[in-house]
């Protein structure tokens, strides 16, 4: 069986892992990344962490997951607030030269994080997988027959500034009633300190206060699925998929709001349309499987 090699890249640490092409991870290494010694230093620390992997001389290619914006083609991270002086750097070159030619390809993690979900996780063995990602922000990615869609500029599935609702204000680059504004770990956190508690630190906290009953939190829960649902409804009328696959921190308060999620979104699509799974993702290790993932798919015939 094949093997390939993930990357998960952050700002914190950095992790490798050997995975089989049916994501199962095989060995893992982790290892502060400490990008603020410069690329250079964090090639040696990633070269290093793989080389510690059983077999690394094995794997046919190695994928790197980013939070950020890549250019796939140069291999470079054009922006990356935690990344900062990697950006422009040829990473994967430099890591490719340092691993005796394995061939290393970049993406950014919630890409990264679709195909592992696709190929490895909740949408395995479907043709075509939606994945959004509930966390401090909103993503997302399509995949379709395994290939993750990139766009002309790398932003295809990029849904967190998608418009749906007038409600909610403007907030940094997003657009007003943007769903990142709006349904966002950070979105509910922020609705939380202004409407119920200053003191509120989380959007776990705002959930707590809706099992509680809380009539605000309760509320700002509700306006969540709502627009989510919005943008769920669109996804699936673009891109009539499989399934779609909801992952990130915020789905650990799924008790909270899954159910009405699911029942407000069937409410907004076609009848002949229900049949379409809406499901929580399902891999504990989503960055490094999916770098993983991502590198066998670029080396697909």
């Amino acid at each position: 069986m094949k093997k390939f090699i993930g990357i998960d890249l952050g700002g914190t640490n950095v992790r490798t892992a050997m995975i089989d092409e049916e994501g199962k991870v095989l060995d893992v290494n982790k290892s502060a990344s400490n990008p603020e010694l410069g690329p250079e230093h964090v090639v040696d620390t990633i070269a290093a962490l793989v080389k510690q992997l059983d077999h690394y001389e094995e794997a046919v290619s190695a994928g790197i997951a980013v939070p950020g914006l890549i250019d796939p083609e140069a291999g470079t991270i054009t922006a990356a607030n935690n990344l900062a002086l990697l950006v422009d750097y040829p990473l994967t070159a430099s890591l490719s030269q340092q691993l005796h030619g394995i061939p290393v390809y970049l993406a950014n993690d919630g890409k990264a994080a679709a195909v592992g979900e696709a190929l490895a996780g909740a949408g395995k063995g479907k043709s075509v997988v939606y994945y959004i990602t509930v966390s401090t922000g909103i993503g997302g990615a399509a995949v379709i027959d395994g290939q993750v869609l990139m766009g002309r500029h790398g932003f295809a599935g990029e849904v967190g500034n998608m418009i749906v609702n007038q409600r909610d204000d403007k907030a940094g680059i997003m657009n007003k009633g943007a769903v990142e504004t709006s349904a966002s770990g950070t979105a509910l956190t922020r609705k939380g300190q202004k409407r119920i508690d200053p003191s509120i630190q989380h959007a776990g906290q705002v959930f707590d206060l809706a099992r509680q009953k809380n009539e605000q939190a309760m509320q700002i829960v509700d306006e969540m699925t709502e627009d989510l649902s919005t943008l769920l409804s669109s996804v699936a009328l673009v891109m009539d998929p499989d399934v779609i696959v909801l992952g990130g921190g915020v789905m650990k308060g799924k008790d909270v709001f899954f159910s009405d999620l699911k029942n407000k979104w069937q409410d907004k699509i076609f009848d002949a349309m229900k049949d379409t799974q809406l499901v929580e993702a399902g891999l504990d290790e989503p960055g490094i499987i999916g770098a993983a993932m991502y590198a066998m798919t670029c080396n697909m015939d």
